[in-house]
């Protein structure tokens, strides 16, 4: 079964849906990869003299260096689906009685075509590939599009790994420092990023060296310390911009990773700054 292995991290070049019920294409880019997901009609595969349907639910995965002719089928009154290309560096192996060897010349065959589980959330997932390319969040769609490739098993090296894992601890980090205000959750952040919360904990640590958990609760501690020091908000007035149900958990919260109460640490930072300014005027 031939294995298509993602050895780079990709630069999308298009991602778009089509909504038409004549339309055709041929590949012939060679540094090209193309995912194409069916939502509604067939696509008609031509490749070799041999024809394939691709048919609603069905994503069809076009690696690099292969020709396809590719058209929609007059036999639906309604044909759409959702596209993306990308350039990466790209293995296609085959496996032969278990030894694995580089197919210089990819045949293509039906295992190119996959029948996808999930269809609402995969759809989903590449609705919001197409909208992040759009929109110019190119961070966001490279991350939709190995969430993507993961979910109709296309593989990566370590090196690919590693670059993804960083792409998603900074959509993590990113996540908690806009949304300091509330509880924060790693299976809530999990399941923003459609992955196991076992899995997100596994990689923030592995980049980070802390726990999510921990990373937000210093992000908490510094805006609760940045209002302490520049407002006259009330403590209650605190808690609740860093999330914190009532006055009393936020109390032993700040002093459990402080060490000082709330209280405490302001009237010792005002006491500093009316020293600062006797100074000033001395």
């Amino acid at each position: 079964m031939p294995k298509i292995i993602i050895k780079s991290l990709p630069h999308i070049l298009f991602a778009r849906p089509y909504c038409v019920n004549s339309y055709s294409f041929k590949q012939r880019e060679y540094f090209l990869t193309e995912i194409i997901y069916v939502t509604e009609g067939c696509l008609e595969i031509s490749f070799n003299n041999c024809r394939y349907n691709v048919l609603s639910g069905d994503c069809l995965v076009i690696p690099s260096r292969m020709v396809v002719d590719c058209r929609t089928s007059s036999d639906f009154n309604n044909n759409a689906h959702l596209g993306v290309g990308f350039v990466a560096d790209i293995e296609i192996v085959e496996d032969y009685n278990n030894e694995t060897n580089n197919m210089r010349f990819p045949v293509f065959t039906t295992n190119y075509i996959k029948s996808i589980e999930n269809k609402d959330d995969f759809e989903m997932l590449f609705t919001k590939l197409i909208s992040d390319y759009s929109n110019g969040n190119n961070l966001e769609a490279i991350s939709d599009l190995f969430l993507l490739l993961s979910k109709i098993n296309l593989s990566f090296d370590s090196s690919v790994s590693s670059k993804m894992n960083h792409l998603y601890v900074k959509k993590i980090t990113d996540y908690i420092n806009a949304n300091a205000h509330k509880k924060i959750s790693v299976k809530d952040i999990a399941k923003l990023l459609s992955i196991t919360p076992e899995y997100a904990s596994t990689i923030f640590k592995s980049v980070k060296n802390e726990t999510i958990l921990s990373y937000a609760n210093k992000v908490k501690i510094k805006k609760a310390k940045n209002l302490l020091e520049h407002s006259q908000k009330s403590l209650g007035e605190i808690a609740e911009f860093i999330g914190m149900d009532n006055q009393s958990y936020f109390s032993r919260f700040f002093k459990k990773h402080v060490g000082l109460s709330p209280s405490a640490y302001r009237k010792i930072v005002q006491r500093q700054d009316i020293d600062r300014n006797l100074l000033v005027r001395e």
